[in-house]
């Protein structure tokens, strides 16, 4: 649109000068006043293709994205709550490790530590809808459920992101990881620590997807 944009003022630009600096300049070159006239009729004839696909095709789909922006926004918000808590209780579950191995928390290699001592089948410190103490088997598998899920409703206004915010939607979608909850019972699996890989790979996903929808998308010209 940028480009766009400079053509038309130079469009604008050859019909200022023409009309007002060069119109009564006498010729300085044979078949001078007739490049003139081709170069102002084509001016305005770009002049007014660029207003219309303007009016009628970009700015509505500019406006368009900025909404689909706004409404995806709202669950990439879940999405990342959803995620990162669950991190954050499996580090507080197991601080004292942490504290003694000096383990940075950001690390893959705390991630994997923590999860080789997660029992699946203990008690998470989260609750179901019912107010029941949910198993870590069963808080994985309910985080699980509900990123899909709000991946999913951000598939609903696809046609109007960006393609490369798309492709982070569509790669998380088709993580392994998601498949590997929803289709390995955890709970007959006392050691997590296989998911390690996945849920690493999937976190690094997590904050792609957040910068993706942080950035701003172009101003729409009033």
């Amino acid at each position: 649109m940028t480009k766009l944009k400079v053509v038309a003022g130079v469009a604008i630009l050859i019909i200022i000068m023409r009309q007002f600096i060069l119109y009564d300049v006498p010729e300085l070159f044979p078949i001078g006043q007739e490049l003139g006239e081709l170069l102002f009729n084509l001016s305005i004839g770009y002049l007014v293709t660029f207003w219309f696909y303007f009016l009628t095709v970009y700015r509505p789909e500019q406006e368009h994205k900025k909404r689909a922006n706004a409404y995806a926004k709202e669950f990439v918000k879940k999405i990342v709550q959803a995620y990162e808590s669950l991190i954050e209780d499996l580090i507080e579950s197991q601080s004292s490790l942490v504290s003694t191995l000096q383990l940075n928390i950001d690390s893959k290699e705390a991630l994997i530590a923590i999860l080789k001592i997660t029992d699946s089948t203990k008690l998470s410190p989260r609750m179901n809808n019912m107010f029941v103490p949910m198993t870590w088997a069963d808080l994985f598998l309910n985080q699980r459920n509900q990123i899909e899920r709000f991946l999913r409703e951000i598939t609903i206004v696809y046609g109007h992101l960006e393609p490369h915010q798309n492709e982070v939607i569509t790669k998380m979608l088709s993580h392994h990881l998601l498949e590997h909850i929803r289709n390995i019972p955890l709970s007959t699996i006392q050691n997590l620590d296989f998911l390690a890989e996945g849920m690493w790979e999937f976190g690094t996903l997590v904050k792609e997807l957040k910068k993706e929808f942080d950035e701003e998308l172009e101003p729409i010209a009033s």
